[in-house]
Formats: structure tokens, sequence, C-alpha cells
């Protein structure tokens, strides 16, 4: 008996496995960055809840208040969505925090606007120097080093305390009311 259409259609089909494959592919290129991101999360929420542990139940019920950070950090480093975290988390995990200092600009915020007014136009030395500091403390001192060394960059400030104000100045301006837990809860 000659084959019906729909097994001669079928023939001219992928194989089911290819597909999936591919599928699966294409999911972990466009969602393996978020993925990676939810983890890192929640690896630093385990860490803050060890570190604050009366503080661990609002710690524990925290994942939802960095939803909103999300699409700024996506195309950013991995260590700088930690350090974002980690931030907001010991804000969360000191109960003498007051409000003002919790809505305030993480230093990785303040890295990514100094970041993205770099390609707008040169920075100032202040600026530069800022964003070495930030860098230096987000990144470690090795990181820093090995990236002087190549660039021959030296760092200078207009006057003293002029990188400190201009750090203060930008985590205000990225301040932004923050979705913090306002009820405990522990893990099951």
């Amino acid at each position: 008996m000659p084959p019906t259409q729909l097994e001669l259609d079928m023939k001219q089909q992928p194989a089911l496995p290819n597909y999936v494959e591919e599928l699966y592919d294409m999911t972990r290129r466009q969602y393996g960055g978020l993925f990676k991101m939810m983890e890192v999360t929640e690896e630093e929420i385990s860490a803050a809840m060890e570190r604050y542990p009366d503080r661990a139940g609002y710690i524990w019920n925290s994942f939802g208040m960095f939803g909103e950070d999300v699409n700024l950090f996506s195309s950013y480093s991995i260590e700088l969505w930690r350090y974002h975290c980690r931030e907001l988390l010991d804000r969360l995990g000191n109960p003498q925090s007051r409000k003002e200092d919790r809505e305030l600009g993480t230093i990785a915020e303040v890295m990514i606007g100094i970041c993205e007014a770099s390609l707008v136009q040169p920075l100032t030395t202040d600026a530069t120097y800022a964003y070495a500091k930030i860098f230096k403390q987000v990144f470690g001192e090795r990181t820093l080093n090995k990236l002087l060394e190549q660039s021959g960059t030296e760092f200078y400030e207009s006057y003293s305390g002029a990188v400190d104000e201009l750090i203060d100045w930008a985590r205000k301006k990225a301040s932004k009311p923050r979705k913090y837990p306002t009820e405990p809860a522990l893990p099951m």
C-alpha cells in the first residue's frame, strides 16, 4: 500500500529531538542570563539570612523586591548584580536603616550610571576616579590593578572629598522607592 500524505509529510518534518534541542538552545540563549540572575539572587538571600538571623523572615520574603531592577542589570556583569543584591539585602538586614537610606541607589546602580554617561561624553577626572573607586569596591583590588597596569591611568580628585561627594550625589539621584517586604515569612 502506498504511503499516505500524512506519512510523507511526517518524513519531511525534522525529528523531534532536534526541534526540542533547538528550542532549548534558543530559550537558554534568550533567558539564560535571567535564570542566572535568579540563582544569584537566591544565593545572596541565603547568605543574608545567615548574616542577619533576626531578620531572616523578612529576607526570605525579599525575592520580589529585585524584579524591577532586572532590566537595568541584564546586560551587565553577574558580579555587578550580585553586589546590588547584597547591598539591598544588607539594608534589609539592618533594622535601624532609615527609609531614605533604603531608597538610595546602590553602588552598582551608580556604576551603571557612570558607565552609561561615559558613552555620551568623556568623563571628568572626578567621575573617572569615582568609577575606579566603585570598580575596586565591586570587583576587587586585583582586578582594578590589572586594568590600571594595562591602561597606565592614574587618578586624582579635583579637590579633597570630590569623589565621595559625586558618589553620594549619584546615589541620591538614583534613589527610588523599593518594595522591601513588610511582613516576615519563613521558609517551609
